[in-house]
């Protein structure tokens, strides 16, 4: 937890297990795993972690190690279903399909676009 401005040993420790179950902690560059253990450590013996440098790092690392699938697939979806509003708008899409308005606006319809984004290959992406 964040008491008086620090990292606590216990958020730390929760924050690498999580890491692990989701496999997030693989995601992570060695020298990222190298400063979460290194802190893990230094908590253990100092209680928790002030430097706010430090904290930041670490803070970006949790992000990390919380991010699950569908958080991205969720935030592909919607930049997808952005960037088609403005492109159906500007060529008269919604005149002819005013349903489509709707289905861009739908939790299931974005979930569906970004993970057909995310499981498309690079080169056959249209911009």
């Amino acid at each position: 937890m964040l008491l008086g401005g620090g990292l606590s040993g216990d958020l730390l420790r929760r924050s690498r297990a999580l890491g692990m179950r989701k496999g997030s902690w693989r995601l992570l560059g060695s020298v990222e795993r190298a400063l979460f253990r290194a802190s893990i450590a230094y908590t253990s013996l100092k209680g928790r972690v002030v430097n706010a440098r430090l904290v930041g790092l670490l803070s970006n690392i949790i992000g990390k190690l919380r991010a699950d699938v569908r958080g991205s697939i969720l935030r592909l979806g919607r930049s997808r279903a952005l960037s088609l509003r403005g492109v159906f708008s500007e060529r008269g899409v919604f005149n002819w399909c005013p349903p489509l308005g709707s289905w861009l606006e739908e939790a299931g319809y974005i979930f569906y676009l970004g993970a057909t984004w995310r499981n498309t290959a690079a080169m056959f992406r249209c911009p």
